[in-house]
C-alpha cells in the first residue's frame, strides 16, 4: 500500500467472513505477504471472495488496498 495509506480490510469467502486484518505501515512497502485466514469450502463450484475496507488505521493519512497477487492454497 501507499506510505501512510492503509485500511484494515475483511475478506469473505463464499460467505463466509475472516478475521479483518490492519494493512498499515508507515513507510511505503512492497512484497508484503499477509496470510488473512482460512476456511473449508464443503461443496465444488465456484466461490466468490470479496474484500471490504472496514475502517482505517488511526494514523493513516486515507484508505487504500491493493492487492497485486493472490494465493489459494488447498490443504486437503
Amino acid at each position: 500500500s501507499a506510505a501512510g495509506c492503509a485500511s484494515t480490510v475483511a475478506a469473505s469467502v463464499a460467505g463466509t467472513g475472516l478475521t479483518p486484518v490492519d494493512l498499515y505501515a508507515a513507510s511505503s512497502s512492497n512484497n508484503n505477504i499477509t496470510e488473512i485466514g482460512s476456511i473449508s469450502v464443503a461443496t465444488a463450484g465456484t466461490k466468490r471472495i470479496k474484500f471490504q475496507l472496514t475502517s482505517k488505521n488511526a494514523s493513516a493519512s486515507g484508505y487504500g488496498f491493493y492487492c497485486h497477487q493472490l494465493w489459494l492454497v488447498r490443504t486437503a
